[in-house]
């Protein structure tokens, strides 16, 4: 017997890479808008090789990098908890 799945995935009209992506994409943008966790750490949890690989994925997806992203999509009170707690 082989290693593969039989059936599943082709009959559903997808591929494991298709949903893969479509999960670090989802989860991707998630993490960005939370605001705690630095591009070089949400690359790692996505299970990216390296950074640039993550940004450049990120790029295709939303066409934007993910700083820039963050800065216009990020939620407004985790950056403003961010800020509250550099001032003290």
């Amino acid at each position: 017997m082989s290693g593969r799945c039989s059936g599943g995935l082709p009959e559903e009209g997808t591929s494991f890479r298709t949903l893969l992506n479509d999960a670090r994409r989802e989860w991707g943008c998630q993490l960005l808008r939370d605001g705690t966790s630095g591009i070089d750490e949400i690359a790692y949890l996505l299970g990216y090789q390296d950074t640039r690989s993550f940004c450049r994925a990120f790029r295709e997806w939303e066409g934007l990098p993910p700083n820039q992203w963050r800065k216009t999509h990020g939620d407004e009170t985790s950056l403003i908890d961010a800020k509250t707690d550099l001032r003290l």
